[in-house]
Parts: structure tokens; C-alpha cells; sequence
């Protein structure tokens, strides 16, 4: 994940909010120039510039609330997945952040990114922290026999809340 991944996010923000702003100012100029019957092609113009305004801050939008569009570089997927392994298969998105040194926004992306691809799948602890979960370094609960992939899931998630239940948190 780049570095100025949250700066980009930020501006792409701020370039959707003006857009958006435009269309909409120059759609309610058009429609009260056409309302008052002295609309002509320079209008039309204008309402076409606030359709695309309209539909480029629209399409910024959607693009900045899809986290699952983001990709990790190799370095940082490697750091994760060493990291996962020696935690048998379970970090918390403050736990990734201290390890790596990532800021928590980035971290949380990162997992987000795994968990999307579907890598990892999120589970709460009795305590109220998320962790995210990733099969393929989590140990097999004992006396697994069953060979299909949801029962699996269901007897980890199982095995997992009753290693949380007999932790206790001492503050």
C-alpha cells in the first residue's frame, strides 16, 4: 500500500464534494433560466456541464467508498502474512499497526484489502475487539473430521470464543 494512499483518498474526496457542488448549483442556474422561458443553447451547454459534473463527482463517490478496489504491494502482504502466522492465524488491527509501525488507518485498510479477496474474515471477541481471522494459519480444532468448508468455519469460530471466554483482561 503507497504512502499517500490516505492523501489521494482525501483529495479525491475533495474533488467529488466540488464537483458534486458545481453540478448541482449549475443544474438548479439551468433549470431556473429554462423555467423563466430565456433558455437557448448556452443554457443547454451549462446543463450538460452539470450532468457531467453530476456524474464525475458521483463516479468519485462510489470509487472512494470501495475499499475492496485497494491493493497491497508485495512488501507489506509478506509483513502481514509473517505476522498472521506467528499469531496463529489472528490479528487485531492495533496489533498489525504496533508490529509494522503502519499508521491504524492504513492497517485497517490493509486487512480490509485481505479480508475482501477472502483472505481473512473478521470475528469479535467477548471484550469487544475485532480480530481478523485468516484459516489458513489458524489451527484445525480437535477432532475435526468433517471435510466441508462450512462446518469447518463454524467449529473454528467455536473453538476461538472459548480460548476468549477463559481469557481475563486485567487493567
Amino acid at each position: 500500500m503507497n504512502e499517500d494512499a490516505g492523501e489521494r483518498d482525501t483529495t479525491a474526496a475533495w474533488i467529488a464534494f466540488l464537483c458534486l457542488s458545481l453540478g448541482i448549483g449549475l443544474g438548479f442556474w439551468s433549470l431556473g433560466v429554462f423555467q423563466s422561458g430565456m433558455g437557448g443553447a448556452k443554457t443547454w451547454a451549462v446543463m450538460v456541464l452539470a450532468v457531467m459534473a453530476l456524474g464525475f463527482g458521483g463516479y468519485l463517490i462510489r470509487s472512494y467508498l470501495r475499499p475492496w478496489k485497494m491493493t497491497l504491494d508485495e512488501e507489506d502482504e509478506r509483513k502481514i502474512l509473517a505476522l498472521v502466522s506467528a499469531r496463529e492465524g489472528r490479528i487485531s488491527v492495533v496489533e498489525l499497526a504496533l508490529d509494522t509501525k503502519m499508521t491504524l488507518r492504513r492497517a485497517q485498510n490493509a486487512l480490509s484489502c485481505l479480508e475482501h479477496s477472502g483472505h481473512a474474515y473478521i470475528t469479535l471477541s467477548a471484550h469487544g475487539t475485532s480480530y481478523y481471522v485468516f484459516p489458513d494459519f489458524s489451527p484445525a480444532p480437535e477432532g475435526l473430521e468433517s471435510r466441508d468448508a462450512e462446518d469447518f468455519m463454524r467449529r473454528l469460530a467455536e473453538a476461538q470464543a472459548e480460548v476468549e471466554d477463559e481469557v481475563e483482561v486485567h487493567v
